[in-house]
């Protein structure tokens, strides 16, 4: 279902019976969408530059409707000849289970999307987590709490085989938030992030990282660190009190 449409500019946003009333705001050159969400939908973002074509992109942003008031962003800043329309894609995922394709994120240079699967170069292995490629993934939460990440990886051997991994930040430079893949995987195989910590690449101190989530949006950022490991798919649950993961 359809639920606005708008181009940003002149902000001559649609409203129907069907269309919650809406507004734009702009923080740090990025354009949110500020909108009455239902509880149990989920909302896609989509845009286009050509309202005679009408051809939708996915903006690659969601949203988990709740009830409340959300707001929806797209971080590549404001553009007067971009339309917008939200729409209903269904009923909500629930938090212990938000998943999505790797290649759905914002993904740039020096990762590359092959066939849905997000990789870089054998060849361009770093050290430093912003000089690798980035994948960000923007996701919301209904209820506050501990979450682990989980993704479908191909980790061939232990010169391909780590990924740097935060929420809501960079991972810091060194070591600390390497996510070490273990065991090596054959093809792609379903791993739980760690993160090194002060631990080793075998023994990390945090085996199965879980990071405290606020309800609301969110964004998972993946950076480049050993060329040739691939990511295809990724899940965000939520740690249930005693829960224990066998993967």
């Amino acid at each position: 279902m359809l639920l606005l449409l708008g181009i940003l500019g002149s902000v001559a946003w649609s409203q129907s019976a069907q269309s919650p009333q809406i507004e734009q705001m702009i923080v740090s050159n990025v354009m949110g969408i500020v909108f009455q969400s239902e509880a149990g939908t989920d909302y896609e973002l989509e845009f286009t530059t050509n309202m005679q074509g009408q051809t939708w992109r996915s903006g690659k942003f969601t949203a988990h409707g709740d009830g409340t008031v959300l707001t929806v962003f797209d971080p590549t800043g404001p553009n007067d000849k971009k339309f917008y329309r939200l729409t209903a894609i269904g009923p909500g995922v629930p938090d212990s289970g938000l998943s999505f394709d790797a290649d759905t994120g914002e993904i740039t240079l020096p990762f590359d999307v092959s066939g849905g699967v997000v990789s870089q170069p054998d060849d361009s292995g770093t050290t430093t987590p912003t000089s690798g490629g980035k994948a960000g993934y923007v996701f919301a939460v209904t209820d506050a709490g501990d979450y682990r990440v989980k993704m479908m990886v191909d980790a061939p051997h232990a010169g391909s085989d780590s990924f740097y991994v935060n929420i809501d930040a960079e991972p810091a430079s060194g070591n600390y938030m390497t996510w070490d893949i273990i065991p090596l995987t054959s093809g792609f195989e379903e791993r739980t992030v760690s993160w090194r910590g002060n631990g080793t690449f075998s023994a990390p101190e945090f085996p199965e990282k879980e990071f405290t989530l606020s309800a609301g949006n969110h964004e998972l950022i993946v950076r480049g660190r050993e060329g040739g490991t691939k990511v295809d798919s990724i899940v965000v649950e939520k740690v249930e009190a005693g829960s224990i993961d066998a993967t």
